[in-house]
């Protein structure tokens, strides 16, 4: 991948500190190579993918879900939690970015007061230094999208250098810029500017960003991106993808009405993205039971030698097993990965498995998490008994 230009600022030939940490991004960002990211096991989520699929390629009417709508920009992924919509969207962002599609990917999930960068509330008192979540959060999820947009396409960054440089002396003392001014600034104004030819790219072809783990964002900053976002309309050339997890919880329940509210049209009276195409896994549903029933297939496929040469786990419990553990899962892809593992792993299986069966506790993510949890223990407990008693007669022939 080619690698972008450092833009060059009139009145200071060294980069700023924001532009440090720019570059500093936009490197990470190029040193991934592609198909690093997870992918879903081969042959499942084959629906899900080309219903997505289809709704960011298409250059015409949308017609996912039966909703037909040339302004739906924003394809909204959702579901249980631990069903697999990471991992979706993960393996669409390394397609997408083969492709020479993807703007930018962002996990909200991936945010700690650690990779916030602090924000003064004064520039001149230090001690007034407070995370203010929501500028932060804009500024992360803004320049994260910015650096991947800047790599993929090297003519865009220094435009967004030199808007990114702007926006940092726009910043007042009480506040950082809103959502809708980085995301304009950093991403929508650099993207009129795309050489699209050059990247055998349509007119029509929209630039697809993905923005992961929305439900972890708090309730007053995931407003303000959605408003946003569902300000975009066609002329702005991109498509987004949102992903979060199914309302559950009263504190959550407000997702659903931002999302699916219609948004009145932008300022300059052109419609606005008012339509959000909705989908989900549907866990209960037939493909993702074949999903499920094919991991666990293809796992013991794979380790057969393993399962046929353990003394205490027979030939003939294999194909049962699949069966009970794809039922025991109740759809939830990530039970069945975590069920396996506890099997190969375990140094009696059928133990684990008659556990995997009749232990209520073990049918939740939970309790599997924490049965895990204690056989590591277990395992540490016996590795340092073993160590002591071998140092205790080394010690013993020391003193012999």
């Amino acid at each position: 991948m080619v690698t972008a230009p450092r833009a060059a600022r009139a009145s200071s030939p060294s980069p700023t500190r924001h532009e440090s940490q720019f570059n500093a991004q936009q490197s990470q960002h190029q040193q991934i190579p592609l198909r690093s990211f997870q992918h879903c096991w081969p042959g499942t989520r084959i629906p899900i993918l080309d219903e997505i699929d289809q709704w960011a390629t298409s250059l015409a009417t949308s017609t996912v879900n039966h909703q037909s709508s040339p302004s739906s920009l924003i394809y909204w992924l959702t579901d249980l939690s631990a069903t697999g919509k990471s991992t979706i969207a993960l393996h669409l962002a390394d397609e997408w970015r083969e492709r020479g599609l993807l703007g930018g990917i962002f996990d909200c999930a991936s945010l700690t007061t650690e990779t916030l960068r602090p924000k003064f509330k004064d520039d001149h008192d230090e001690d007034r230094m407070g995370w203010s979540v929501g500028g932060t959060v804009t500024d992360a999820l803004c320049e994260s999208w910015a650096a991947q947009l800047g790599s993929e396409f090297s003519e865009l960054t220094p435009l967004i250098m030199q808007a990114l440089s702007e926006l940092h002396r726009s910043r007042t003392q009480s506040a950082s810029p809103s959502f809708h001014q980085q995301f304009t600034s950093l991403i929508l104004q650099p993207l009129r500017q795309l050489q699209r030819a050059k990247h055998d790219l349509s007119p029509q072809t929209k630039i697809l960003f993905i923005l992961d783990s929305l439900d972890e964002c708090p309730r007053e900053e995931r407003e303000e991106i959605l408003r946003g976002l569902k300000g975009i309309n066609a002329t702005h050339g991109i498509k987004v993808l949102v992903v979060s997890e199914l309302p559950s919880s009263e504190g959550l329940s407000d997702i659903v009405a931002e999302m699916m509210e219609n948004t009145a049209s932008s300022s300059a009276g052109t419609p606005s993205s008012s339509i959000v195409t909705r989908g989900s896994i549907n866990i209960h549903s037939a493909s993702n039971m074949a999903d499920i029933l094919l991991y666990l297939t293809t796992r013991f496929q794979q380790h057969a030698a393993t399962f046929h040469h353990h003394p205490q786990f027979r030939h003939t419990l294999i194909e049962p097993t699949i069966r009970v553990l794809a039922k025991r899962a109740e759809g939830i892809f990530l039970w069945a990965k975590v069920a396996f593992e506890m099997l190969i792993n375990a140094e009696n299986p059928t133990r684990i498995l008659l556990n995997l069966i009749e232990e209520d506790s073990l049918g939740d993510l939970n309790g599997l998490y924490l049965e895990c949890v204690l056989d590591a223990q277990t395992r540490l407990n016996k590795l340092q008994e073993a160590r002591n008693a071998k140092q205790g007669d080394t010690e013993d022939q020391s003193g012999t």
